[in-house]
């Protein structure tokens, strides 16, 4: 990660309002020699959320196969760990493709 970025984000002021923070690093999984660098963001973002901050971090790679069910089931297994003092971050790594029926954003590897 550019050292500036770094410096800037891990110098910024903490938020203490709240008693737990629990960030969730999602990619897509990379298929054979397929690598958009996805993991290797994320990554880079756990590490600032994890030594930056002290926050928990936890990364998840989206698979190709049932996409949506895995990854409702990972959100929905952190949510569930939390209550209300606590703060969820979720950072995803890919991009997002414009659905040609509604014309709203799906991520998209």
């Amino acid at each position: 990660m550019n050292s500036r970025i770094r410096k800037q984000l891990t110098s910024s002021p903490t938020r203490r309002d709240y008693k737990f923070v629990s960030v969730l690093v999602v990619y897509w999984a990379s298929k054979g020699n397929e690598n958009h660098g996805y993991k290797e963001e994320g990554d880079q973002i756990a590490e600032v959320f994890q030594e930056g901050y002290g926050y928990e971090v936890e990364t998840f790679p989206i698979p190709a196969r049932m996409s949506e069910v895995a990854l409702d089931h990972k959100i929905s297994s952190v949510l569930l760990r939390l209550d209300s003092s606590s703060l969820f971050i979720l950072h995803y790594g890919g991009h997002a493709d414009p659905d040609e029926k509604s014309y709203k954003s799906v991520w998209a590897a």
